[in-house]
């Protein structure tokens, strides 16, 4: 994890989002996030069955 100026982000960024660097330009990778967000559920249900 890095840290990165709030004004570099894009507006609707938050908390969690998977951020791709292109073009010096940071972008949600919406795929990526998804992908990420269903794991860590997949694991919390595990934990909490």
């Amino acid at each position: 994890m890095i840290s990165i100026e709030r004004s570099l982000l894009p507006e609707e960024a938050r908390e969690g989002d998977v951020l791709t660097l292109i073009d010096g330009k940071y972008i949600i990778d919406t795929a990526e996030t998804a992908k990420r967000k269903a794991y860590i559920k997949s694991l919390m249900d595990e934990i909490f069955e």
